[in-house]
């Protein structure tokens, strides 16, 4: 067995490949904690991307008069998917620190999301025009698992 100090993987240059989309993705997961990922900035969003795809659109402001329900949907979507690749990223990362043990990467990729996701709810209550909604753990735990899951290899599956 070798010593975490004699392991070559475990210093920061040959995690470098590993760490860094992980720490890319979860800074750009904090910046649209933030302001930018408000329901009012969400409409804007739409309504540019809408006036850009489709010119006759161009100036309606048609995201702002889309329902509450269409937007939530929406950003209940996001939220699946931002946590479906920080899952990803994780599993990868842990994976490449041990990758003789199987269900570490699993467990320590939910691990990592759920802490993540509770760190992000916590912000967002302090941040305007944003709240702390515990339910979006639930649903970013539910995008992580889904992940996890549906990108499960014959490997995976037999190491579970």
């Amino acid at each position: 067995m070798v010593a975490p100090s004699d392991n070559p993987r475990l210093g920061l240059w040959p995690q470098f490949p590993y760490l860094a989309p992980l720490v890319a993705w979860m800074g750009l997961m904090a910046l649209f904690s933030g302001h930018l990922g408000s329901e009012e900035t969400m409409r804007r969003g739409l309504s540019w991307l809408i006036g850009l795809l489709s010119p006759a659109a161009a100036g309606q402001k048609v995201g702002e008069a889309l329902p509450f329900a269409a937007i939530w949907t929406m950003r209940k979507l996001v939220h699946l998917c931002e946590y479906g690749v920080l899952a990803l990223l994780a599993r990868r990362w842990i994976r490449s620190l041990n990758p003789a043990s199987p269900a570490l990467p699993w467990l320590g990729a939910l691990g990592w999301c759920a802490v993540y996701a509770l760190a992000d709810e916590v912000h967002q209550s302090f941040v305007p025009g944003r709240t702390m909604a515990p339910w979006d753990v639930g649903i970013d735990l539910v995008g992580a698992g889904l992940a996890l899951a549906l990108t499960a290899g014959p490997r995976d599956a037999r190491d579970l």
